[in-house]
């Protein structure tokens, strides 16, 4: 499942710049991560303070992996409850 984290270094007021670094670090086995960083952002302006350089980047993601097919296919296993 492909991946985008979006991280302000100094101005979230609710998730900290370290924790979204550190979870962008972490997907280790996320075959598709992006991070992207918005200089100025705070948690609910981003896309407002990012401007036409966020709406690029968050647009060029989702058309390379939001694409029917893009992403491989998840199986999921269907589970039986014990009677």
């Amino acid at each position: 499942m492909p991946v985008l984290v979006r991280s302000l270094p100094v101005q979230d007021e609710i998730v900290p710049s370290v924790q979204m670094q550190a979870l962008h670090a972490a997907a280790t086995s996320v075959q598709w991560k992006d991070l992207l960083i918005v200089a100025d952002g705070r948690h609910n302006d981003t896309w407002m303070r990012g401007g036409a350089e966020y709406v690029s980047k968050l647009r060029s993601f989702l058309d390379t992996h939001a694409k029917p097919g893009a992403a491989p296919q998840v199986q999921r296993q269907q589970t039986r409850a014990a009677l």
